[in-house]
């Protein structure tokens, strides 16, 4: 599982979920964390090149509630990164270890960018557009 109620932090992990996406990272730095709430999380990455978001969530909404939580995070412009195989919503571990989970209508949608860790659906956005940063004087 990506993270735990401790939130540790794997890079192996992190690097084996990232193979799952249509993008090519070998090697990747934490740079910030922040739990949103107790079910939701977000690690700002950074790769020689890019600043990527991994955000995981048990309970998904919609691919709008996805960006606007990374967003509201990061203040950068982001766009997600579709996987490699979607996951059919039936045989997801989030949805196969709830008690109950309504399938939103934008599952099909969900699905082009959702892998799964432990009880988690987790998505990958990457910084388009780096918000500027203020220097405090």
């Amino acid at each position: 599982m990506l993270r735990d109620y401790e939130v540790t932090f794997d890079d192996n992990l992190v690097l084996s979920i990232l193979r799952q996406f249509r993008v090519g990272i070998e090697q990747v730095h934490t740079l910030d964390f922040e739990a949103l709430s107790p079910d939701s999380f977000v690690w700002k990455l950074g790769t020689k090149n890019s600043i990527y978001y991994l955000y995981a969530e048990d309970y998904v909404e919609s691919i709008e509630a996805i960006t606007k939580a990374i967003r509201m995070f990061s203040g950068d412009e982001v766009k997600l990164i579709e996987v490699k195989s979607k996951i059919s919503f039936e045989n997801a571990a989030p949805v196969k270890n709830a008690e109950i989970y309504k399938k939103p209508e934008s599952y099909e949608k969900i699905s082009k960018y959702a892998v799964v860790s432990g009880y988690d659906f987790v998505f990958l956005a990457q910084a388009i557009k780096i918000a500027k940063m203020r220097i405090a004087s």
